[in-house]
């Protein structure tokens, strides 16, 4: 049986070293405004579907590499590349190698701090902009967050408010750009996706078809087919096909199931098909997955 979706329920997780990404309100906890973490794509998710949240969000790649899509255009990121990811914006990630990454999440809320409560946009990274001289200090304030978030010695919380501010500062001072005006109706079609994809995260696990899902939110299966592209870059099956795989991984990771019982809890029609698109993703199959990690 589907869950139904509510409207109005907003959805308020995360967990200090949670690797997972979803259209979330980023909450604050621990008396500091921002959550910063890291993961490696060695022992968790390689591939984070498309989403967007009301959060500004910085991936600074430590080791290995990383790719990323923001609104459908595709960075590689390399050891020691950064980039700001601005409120709003569309983005997925995918690991094509084991890496480190230091994510970085700052609250819209708190953003309002830095511009006055005017419109605050952001370009900064590694790839577009060449050799800036604050990219080191950049560099440096990341790291110092993510060790503090580690170790919480006595002024742990003073030194994130400072090295938070430093960063601020280092933004709207020397990366603000003028933001284009805001495309109410863009707006309008992100919140409905955002609802949409909630709706599948929920149900993934059922036979769940572009036809249903079309039905459910009153659209016809050609107009989500569009949307899901237009403000993805995916399909929806690409993006079902993810959530599932991800829900597929934990499992492969944390329980002894079996691969067919792993396969039936999360909504793939057979082991074969769930076989092949781990392959395709992670280069051997998820026993052969498995057994590597345990050795």
């Amino acid at each position: 049986m589907k869950i139904m979706y509510t409207f109005n329920v907003e959805r308020r997780w995360w967990m200090m070293n949670s690797t997972e990404y979803k259209h979330e309100t980023i909450i604050p906890n621990e008396s500091i405004p921002v959550k910063i973490f890291s993961f490696s794509a060695h022992n968790d998710l390689r591939i984070i579907p498309a989403h967007w949240h009301r959060s500004a969000e910085i991936l600074y790649v430590k080791r290995g590499k990383l790719n990323i899509w923001i609104n459908k255009q595709k960075y590689v990121l390399k050891q020691n590349d950064f980039i700001y990811i601005n409120s709003k914006d569309v983005h997925s990630t995918q690991s094509p190698e084991d890496n480190e990454v230091i994510v970085l999440q700052i609250p819209g809320d708190f953003l309002e701090t830095f511009s006055n409560k005017e419109s605050l946009y952001i370009h900064c990274n590694t790839i577009d902009i060449k050799d800036n001289k604050e990219f080191d200090k950049i560099r440096e304030l990341l790291y110092r967050m993510h060790l503090c978030s580690e170790r919480k010695d006595d002024a742990y919380y003073l030194k994130v408010y400072s090295y938070l501010f430093d960063l601020g500062y280092i933004f709207v001072k020397n990366f603000r750009v003028k933001e284009a005006d805001i495309d109410i109706n863009s707006q309008k079609y992100l919140d409905r996706l955002s609802e949409i994809c909630e709706y599948i995260k929920l149900n993934y696990q059922d036979n769940l078809t572009l036809n249903d899902v079309a039905e459910e939110f009153g659209y016809t299966p050609q107009y989500l087919a569009r949307l899901f592209q237009k403000y993805t870059g995916s399909t929806f099956l690409t993006y079902l096909n993810n959530i599932r795989l991800n829900a597929a991984f934990k499992q492969i990771m944390n329980t002894d199931y079996s691969i067919l019982t792993i396969a039936e809890d999360n909504g793939f029609a057979n082991v074969k098909s769930l076989n092949k698109l781990f392959k395709e993703t992670y280069g051997m199959t998820p026993n052969a997955y498995r057994k590597n990690i345990k050795n």
